[in-house]
C-alpha cells in the first residue's frame, strides 16, 4: 500500500513547486529530481508570493543554465 507523500522534504519541494508555478515559473515535476532545484523548491515553500526571497528564487529558476548561452 503506497502512502502519499505528506511530510518532509518531498512535500516541501512539491509545495514550493506549486507556489513557483503560481508565480509564473516555467518549471515542472522533473525539477524535484534535481538536487539543486529541489533545494530551491524547498526554500520557496516557506516564502510568500511576491516577496524578495521568492523573486530571487524565480530569477535563479528562470535564468538559462550555464553553458547553454551561445557566445557571439
Amino acid at each position: 500500500e503506497e502512502e502519499e507523500v505528506t511530510k518532509g522534504p518531498e512535500k516541501w519541494a512539491r509545495d514550493g513547486l506549486a507556489k513557483l508555478k503560481a508565480q509564473g515559473a516555467e518549471i515542472d515535476e522533473s525539477a524535484i529530481k534535481d538536487a539543486k532545484m529541489k533545494r530551491l523548491l524547498i526554500q520557496a515553500s516557506d516564502l510568500k508570493p511576491g516577496s524578495k526571497g521568492m523573486k530571487l528564487i524565480l530569477e535563479k529558476i528562470n535564468q538559462p543554465k550555464r553553458g547553454a548561452r551561445e557566445n557571439f
